[in-house]
């Protein structure tokens, strides 16, 4: 049984010491990826070789949505259609929600589904951490998954 969980969402000379280090959880945005990747990579291949030693690279693609690396497969993950106002703190939000639903042992699905419908709900608000939890949830429900 593992005794620690190291999650790291850096940037710079940081993430690259956190992928050497071969910390549990990353998530780095399209640029910072940009910049763990080699030059013949694409964004998909980077990913699919971070999560070789990393339990869960998730990469953030703003409203695109993102791809999340877990077990050895990667996951296209589409957010709900929102109107953004404001989407300053959405990256941490996801984050939170993501480690919250790995504490509570949710599916690699439904803990994507969560934190993607938390940082949906945060982009519609004008200040930087405000979420609503209802909202959410009903986002939640539009988040759409591929296995690819």
């Amino acid at each position: 049984m593992k005794i620690h969980f190291i999650a790291c969402d850096l940037s710079g000379e940081a993430i690259k010491l956190a992928v050497k280090m071969k910390v549990d959880f990353i998530k780095p945005n399209e640029f910072e990826l940009k910049q763990l990747k080699a030059s013949h990579e694409s964004l998909f291949d980077t990913v699919k070789r971070l999560n070789q030693d990393i339990d869960y690279v998730v990469t953030s693609l703003g409203e695109k949505g993102s791809y999340c690396g877990y077990d050895r497969k990667i996951y296209r993950v589409i957010p709900p259609k929102v109107k953004e106002v404001n989407d300053t703190g959405a990256g941490d939000c996801f984050v939170g929600a993501f480690l919250a639903g790995l504490a509570n042992q949710l599916s690699i699905e439904e803990i994507v589904k969560l934190a993607s419908g938390c940082a949906a709900s945060k982009v519609m608000n004008k200040d930087s951490s405000t979420f609503d939890v209802k909202t959410a949830m009903e986002l939640k429900q539009q988040v759409k998954i591929t296995q690819l």
